[in-house]
């Protein structure tokens, strides 16, 4: 049993720290902005095909963040618009070339400045 649960917790650890470095061409992202009240910002990115893709927006816990994941060609991929103070897409981009275009569009719902950081893998 003890080497059955080893053995799980070696897998485990083994896909975790594998879809923290896949994803993001160049490595994973990090970076933060301002948002005023009923604006947006968007945000190109370019994701490794075949990999796993995580995308999150972490705001500062006092707004509403709206966010759109949009590919190339501007076709709606996946979006978050629950009443919080951030979005969490996850998934596996498929393509037949390297990589693929993505455009993450967030937007502050609040009736504050949103201070938010977006992540990539």
């Amino acid at each position: 049993m003890k080497k059955m649960l080893a053995g799980l917790i070696g897998i485990l650890a083994l896909s975790v720290s594998s879809f923290a470095v896949a994803g993001h061409v160049g490595g994973p992202r990090e970076e933060s902005f301002v948002l005023a009240p009923s604006s947006e910002h968007s945000w190109s990115m370019l994701m490794k095909t075949d990999q796993p893709l995580l995308i999150s927006v972490v705001g500062d816990g006092d707004g509403d963040l709206d966010c759109w994941l949009y590919d190339s060609q501007g076709n709606l991929i996946l979006a978050d618009e629950s009443l919080n103070d951030g979005c969490r897409f996850t998934g596996v981009v498929r393509g037949n070339m390297y990589a693929r275009g993505f455009i993450l569009r967030v937007r502050n719902n609040g009736g504050a400045a949103d201070q938010f950081t977006v992540i990539t893998n």
